[in-house]
């Protein structure tokens, strides 16, 4: 006995031994960022958004088997620091490096990691230079001379000459830092500019103190006249010196700042004098380039800045969009290039995935972005224009105007799209121009929920601010309205405001509801309240959440912050009100020849109001349920009758079945027809087997009973007794484990 236990227990344990030798061994990443120093905070948020994105690939099974590690290497927020890491990681077992988080520290490690014959990707770096002559590194940003002919081009075309939101200016002065990226930037600007020669001016912080340096130029720029566009061509640690000191000298003109859109960012003003006695005193009239603004982006962007947030509370910023994507290039490369990720293949694997980096070079072989498809030019930089936002209390907006990478110029009409205003061309690029629409939706009154129809009656203000000289992006629909009336073309007021067009409509009626009643009646739903314009592709217009409208810089706005809107709502809770951009597509030829070799995909924009209402519980069961619950005491005492109702003890069993049938029947009528089981059926299944159990238990009983065994039959009562209590307990123990109490 004890010899097989032995036996037994070494079969397990060598079966354990054999999982583990056997498991596909982890492949590595180095992640070589800031961890520490000036930047930490943009560097911890990169990794974060890293990780994210790698353990879902880890929960899907990994890559080939393999799970993904990333191995984090800390370059201290400086140059050497990240050269002093590039031994470890080219002797180490990672097959890929992404990083570094900006420009001099990319660079600085770029010559080790390819002496090291080890592919790295950069997804923050802009500097010019770091990808010339070397075929080992990858970035998925615009070169920095690209996106200053970029700005420059906005500047002169947009921020000068389509609007007086921005407060027109004559001259545009330049603040360069004193280095590789900042000689790059003036080299694009200048070629941008098309004869507007703006006034340069060096930051210097090396031969003598930061705040010093910037207090220099701000004297400086406080002699020329405004208004004028100030550009900070300098780096994020740099420029809250800059910006501190141009605001204190009184100048109140245009700031653009250069990748300054994350929240952190602020919190270099938070603490200061002037910003505790005036709010916006020195981000008042401060712009950014970013490569990702979330107000803009698509629904795989804004996927990430929900788990983003859900994960560590915060609002994501463009560098950990940036970083998520270049996770998903490196996965992307790896099952491409499926590595044997052995000690032997270390060199051969590296090179397999430097190859297939290299083959995302075209749309066609594009690795899907949070902000549209990822893929390389000639020279492994990723040319995309970047998003111009400012920040409006304390959050940051996109900008009324953008301007977006035209995918397919062979299939469009260049030419007439030109002539028409909607495409421009900077260099050998072509831009769509962008409206940016700042929508909202405020709920008036939510009448009731019908289950029956699928519906929600509603009353509510809608709301649309943009720029332009047409009405295109008021082309819209409530594809949902099922009665009820909206006319885009007479909205109730309109006007403009701020140099923004803007027109508010009224609208009252029943929407369709998509309701999903598999947890009824614990069930939560979202409520849509969704327009959507499919006049215009949104490479033209993107509507975008209307924050400041909708009072979301308020720290708890509370669920339109009117309760008032719900007080009609009888056995529900309104739990929250969320907004979404919206966007839907349309795959068609179009029966165009051009497009019939082609995936051609239209997509255009929309915006949703999602009214989450959360069902009360306990007064749908006191209102509905009660009879089930006497039901079920009643055939519980039945187990309890003596030998001389022993009739009773099938007919109660029966006659609850069938009325329970009965009450069942009757809340299913309420509902819409459904092809799945809702949790309530379930309740009344588990009611159909304790009243079985109550006739079986009666059956047998009477059958020992009539050979004389009582001692059986009270035995057989106690257990059907001990099994309905127990069958009940769990019941009650499940739902409320998995729907909890509200």
């Amino acid at each position: 006995m004890i010899a097989t236990a032995l036996l037994i227990v070494l079969a397990a344990g060598g079966l354990v031994m054999w999982q583990i030798a056997t498991r596909p061994s982890p492949i590595h990443i180095a992640f070589a960022n800031s961890l520490s120093g000036a930047v930490a905070s943009e560097g911890t948020e990169s990794l974060t958004a890293a990780e994210l994105y790698v353990d879902e690939v880890n929960r899907a099974g990994g890559v080939d088997g393999h799970k993904i590690v990333l191995d984090p290497f800390d370059d201290r927020s400086s140059a050497k620091g990240a050269s002093d890491n590039v031994q470890a990681i080219g002797d180490g077992p990672a097959l890929a490096v992404l990083g570094h988080l900006i420009s001099p520290f990319s660079i600085a490690a770029a010559s080790g990691y390819k002496a090291a014959r080890i592919p790295a990707l950069t997804s923050q770096s802009v500097a010019d230079e770091l990808t010339i002559d070397n075929p080992w590194y990858f970035r998925l940003q615009t070169p920095n001379t690209a996106t200053a002919e970029w700005l420059a081009y906005y500047i002169r075309h947009i921020l000068q000459g389509h609007s007086s939101l921005f407060a027109r200016a004559a001259d545009i002065d330049l603040v360069l830092s004193n280095d590789a990226f900042g000689q790059s930037f003036r080299r694009g600007y200048f070629a941008g500019s098309q004869g507007q020669t703006p006034k340069t001016w060096t930051y210097d912080d090396v031969s003598q103190p930061p705040a010093a340096a910037a207090r220099e130029i701000a004297e400086s720029l406080a002699q020329e006249p405004e208004p004028r566009i100030i550009v900070l061509a300098v780096s994020i640690n740099q420029s809250p010196y800059l910006v501190k000191a141009i605001r204190r000298r009184g100048i109140r003109t245009i700031l653009v700042a250069l990748y300054a859109g994350t929240d952190d960012y602020l919190q270099n003003f938070a603490t200061e004098p002037e910003e505790r006695d005036t709010p916006g005193f020195f981000s008042d009239n401060l712009f950014t380039t970013a490569a990702v603004i979330f107000d803009t982006i698509g629904s795989l962007g804004q996927e990430f800045a929900e788990g983003y947030s859900a994960a560590t509370g915060k609002r994501p910023s463009w560098w950990g969009a940036k970083s998520n994507d270049g996770v998903r290039l490196l996965v992307a490369a790896l099952r491409r290039a499926h590595p044997a990720n052995t000690a032997q293949s270390k060199v051969e694997d590296r090179e397999k995935i430097r190859d297939a980096l290299a083959s995302f070079d075209s749309l066609e072989q594009a690795v899907p972005g949070l902000d549209g498809p990822l893929y390389f030019n000639a020279n492994r930089d990723m040319p995309r224009p970047s998003r111009l936002g400012w920040y409006e209390r304390g959050r940051l907006v996109g900008a009324p105007m953008q301007l977006v990478t035209v995918q397919n110029p062979d299939l469009i009409d260049l030419s007439k799209e030109m002539r028409a205003g909607h495409i421009v061309n900077i260099g050998d690029r072509f831009f769509w121009l962008q409206r940016v629409v700042y929508a909202g939706i405020d709920i008036v009154h939510l009448g009731g929920i019908d289950l029956k129809a699928g519906t929600f009656n509603v009353d509510f203000y809608l709301w649309l601010r943009y720029g332009g000289h047409d009405d295109l992006p008021s082309h819209i629909e409530l594809p949902s309205l099922q009665r009820g009336s909206f006319d885009p073309a007479h909205p109730a007021e309109t006007g403009k405001e701020d140099d923004l067009n803007y027109g508010v409509w009224r609208v009252s009626g029943d929407i369709k509801a998509e309701l999903d009643l598999h947890d009824f009646p614990f069930d939560s739903q979202s409520l849509l309240v969704r327009f959507q314009n499919h006049e215009a592709s949104r490479e033209r217009i993107a509507y975008v959440i209307d924050t400041s409208g909708l009072h979301l810089h308020r720290p708890d706005p509370g669920p339109v912050g009117a309760r008032s809107a719900f007080r009609d709502l009888q056995l529900w809770h309104v739990a929250d009100i969320r907004y979404f951009v919206d966007a839907f597509s349309i795959s068609s030829t179009q029966g165009k020849t051009a497009f019939f070799d082609t995936d051609n995909r239209n997509e255009y924009g929309g915006f949703d109001t999602a009214i989450v209402v959360q069902r009360d519980v306990v007064a749908f069961m006191v209102k509905t349920l009660v009879p089930l619950f006497l039901l079920a005491l009643v055939v519980f005492a039945t187990l309890f009758f003596p030998p001389s109702l022993a009739k009773e003890r099938t007919t109660i069993p029966v006659t609850g079945i069938l009325t329970s049938a009965v009450l069942l029947i009757s809340i299913s009528n309420q509902l819409p027809s459904l092809g799945y089981t809702m949790a309530l059926e379930y309740i009344f299944y588990v009611f159909f087997v304790l009243c079985l159990t109550a006739m079986c238990a009666g059956f047998i009983g009477e059958i020992l009973r009539n050979r004389t065994y009582h001692g059986h039959a009270i035995a057989v009562d106690r257990v059907a007794r001990i099994a309905f209590g127990a069958v009940v307990l769990v019941t009650v123990a499940v739902f409320v484990w998995m729907y909890g109490i509200n």
